[in-house]
């Protein structure tokens, strides 16, 4: 799978970054946003937690939901 970066920003001591793939499943390209914690890195991972969107919702929207 390639992701491809749309954006990313500094945000709340993290990075805010908004990100795209093809998805076989769906057979289109598929978004999502990701907030990812200052002290989140390879050699000290974090939790993670999932919010999938609903009719109402996309991959810009998630954090005000």
């Amino acid at each position: 799978m390639t992701l491809t970066t749309r954006s990313e920003h500094l945000c709340s001591n993290g990075r805010l970054g908004f990100y795209s793939h093809q998805s076989e499943e769906l057979g289109l390209v598929a978004s999502f946003g990701a907030f990812i914690p200052a002290e989140a890195s390879r050699e000290n991972p974090v939790p993670v937690l999932h919010v999938l969107a609903g009719l109402t919702c996309n991959h810009e929207t998630f954090l005000i939901k």
